[in-house]
């Protein structure tokens, strides 16, 4: 059993005749321009010529790229397969299964799956979010994959472990990705970044592995508005280091186009590890940052009436009329907005502290295009919370929004007492 090093949260694992990739990222940017690879990837697109598998472990563009799967040679495509979780919408199958790849197979909870000689997987989603966790197993070794997955309460991978068992070699996150408060709040983000240290070994102690590689983290925060988060992120070296405190669990760092024969001695984590440094000292000497355009008014209003039309379509109107408007102020066109449901987005006198959100018209203008805009925005941390507004008024259309992505809608009143209904007789 081997491990090619592709980028960020992608590697290919390679057992008897299977080669699987995991979430190839391989180029570009992600998040609406908000987040950039850390590290050049040395893995090709003719390196696909004998992948037998790709796993996506959720719809986030840094592990699920359509832009990179487009460019995958199509004879190489229908030679794949691809491994997805069951989802309400189906959307990401549906869509790899018009590239023409050999197959694609959605993934059951509860239910492994053989995919060659000695080798099976378990893959399942946590709580309602879109983040799934795969493990690998054969009879000699067992790889558990967390990419995103977080954990609010320690009891969450207990019962992980109690369903899978044994894992010999655990990947998981090492650094914050998504806001982690304002320009000028350095102290939350450190906070944030220690946080996500904690999980790490957190989740190293539930599970007990012989091996632990950090991941997922790979990246930098590449926009003009989100560049500040840049500088509390976490280092690949200090969560090695955090790890190598941990007693009978070895950590292996990885960087682009290495390999490691799993269970056989690794020496390459020190060289790993300057290797990223090197990259990470390029964001801040001399980075490429990107400034996104300002969008015309008149496009932002078409795609906001757009957005409105598309979500009273969808969801209950009167749920949708009901919720209270957001205000926001641009930063670029040094406006202020006010959007609902009931009145479209309208111009306001809301001052730039008063308002419940400051960013750019393009990130707003994202925002209104797309189901998965207002997750992405918080992702991309591409925003700031003024001192005098109130996100949750934002929060509101997140959740509306996220839903429609999902698949799913805002129920009327009767739906949403029926299912009030249900969880008191449950919980009685």
């Amino acid at each position: 059993m081997k491990i090619r090093w592709v980028n960020h949260a992608s590697f290919v694992l390679e057992f008897g005749d299977v080669k699987l990739i995991s979430d190839p990222w391989l180029e570009g940017t992600a998040f609406n321009d908000g987040w950039a690879l850390l590290s050049p990837t040395a893995f090709r697109y003719e390196d696909f010529a004998d992948i037998t598998h790709i796993w996506f472990s959720h719809e986030h563009p840094d592990h699920f790229a359509p832009h990179v799967l487009k460019k995958i040679p199509v004879d190489y495509r229908r030679n794949i397969t691809v491994l997805y979780q069951r989802t309400v919408d189906r959307k990401v199958a549906e869509f790899c299964r018009t590239l023409q790849f050999k197959e694609v197979l959605e993934l059951y909870p509860d239910s492994y799956l053989k995919i060659g000689d000695g080798i099976s997987l378990l893959c399942e989603k946590i709580r309602n979010e879109s983040d799934s966790w795969l493990f690998i197993k054969t009879p000699e070794f067992t790889i558990l994959n967390l990419n995103d997955c977080y954990f609010r309460r320690e009891s969450e991978p207990v019962k992980i472990k109690q369903k899978i068992g044994k894992v010999d070699l655990l990947l998981c996150q090492f650094s914050y990705a998504n806001w982690c408060g304002n320009k000028d709040r350095g102290q939350e983000r450190k906070e944030a970044a220690g946080e996500k240290l904690n999980e790490m070994l957190m989740q190293a102690a539930v599970f007990q592995p012989r091996f632990v590689i950090p991941f997922a983290s790979f990246v930098w925060f590449c926009n003009q508005d989100n560049y500040f988060m840049n500088y509390e992120v976490n280092r690949i070296g200090e969560a090695y280091n955090r790890l190598r405190a941990i007693q009978q669990v070895e950590p292996i760092v990885l960087y682009p186009g290495f390999e490691w024969e799993i269970e056989h001695e690794y020496a390459r984590s020190d060289e790993a590890i300057d290797l990223y440094q090197k990259d990470y000292e390029k964001v801040f000497d001399n980075p490429a940052i990107v400034a996104s355009p300002s969008k015309e008014l008149a496009e932002l209003k078409a795609a906001a009436e757009a957005y409105r039309s598309r979500c009273l379509q969808k969801n209950d109107r009167l749920k949708l009329l009901s919720l209270a408007p957001f205000t926001c102020y641009l930063t670029d066109l040094r406006m202020s907005f006010s959007f609902s449901y009931r009145d479209g987005l309208v111009q306001c006198e809301c001052g730039p502290e008063d308002a419940d959100l400051s960013l750019g018209s393009q990130a707003l203008h994202y925002c209104f295009n797309f189901d998965w805009g207002f997750a992405t925005l918080e992702v991309s941390g591409r925003f700031e919370k003024p001192p005098k507004g109130d996100y949750n008024n934002v929060s509101q259309y997140l959740w509306v929004s996220e839903l429609m992505n999902r698949g799913k809608y805002v129920p009327g009143r009767y739906h949403r007492g029926l299912t009030k209904l249900r969880q008191a007789l449950r919980l009685e």
